[in-house]
């Protein structure tokens, strides 16, 4: 098998994956407990209120229809509007891009710079301790989720270190 055609390959399996993790967001947003549109009122709620809210989020036609309009929304990249305030969710994105780029590069640049030192010291001291760390540090750091060692780290720098 070529790389060409195990590339290919791969990229092809995304698409079912993508529209198997859309309809399962879709599906699990649908089928928790409660209604989304009495979120925004009280208990004794007018009916006709009620129903002129769902209608405009949509929320009053058939599952099946919603979940297409859900999917051609994503396809021309409208992500919805915002129950909080009405917003278009991509405003929420665009305002909110400058500091994810920001925290991703500096996030690469950490991992490629920690990334190239480890592996040149584990290269230089192969089969020994050292390089038994850096493995077994590489695997742990790779098992941990993100969420989890970033609460991790902050307690380490925050609590114990009181850098941050």
């Amino acid at each position: 098998m070529s790389l060409r055609s195990y590339v290919v390959g791969r990229i092809l399996l995304t698409i079912p994956m993508v529209m198997f993790l859309l309809t399962l967001v879709f599906m699990i947003l649908r089928v928790l407990p409660g209604d989304p549109a009495l979120l925004h009122f009280e208990k004794n709620v007018d009916p006709a209120t009620l129903a002129a809210f769902k209608a405009r989020l949509g929320l009053d036609l058939p599952i099946w229809q919603q979940y297409f309009n859900y999917l051609g929304g994503l396809l021309v990249g409208d992500f919805g509007t915002s129950m909080a305030d009405f917003e278009p969710i991509s405003q929420h994105l665009v305002g909110r891009f400058p500091a994810t780029l920001e925290l991703t590069i500096y996030a690469m640049l950490f991992a490629v710079i920690l990334g190239v030192a480890l592996g040149v010291k584990s290269s230089k001291s192969y089969d020994k301790p050292t390089d038994h760390g850096i493995r077994l540090f590489g695997i742990i750091t790779y098992a941990i989720p993100v969420f989890f060692l970033g609460m991790i780290l902050q307690y380490v720098f925050g609590i114990w270190l009181g850098v941050l």
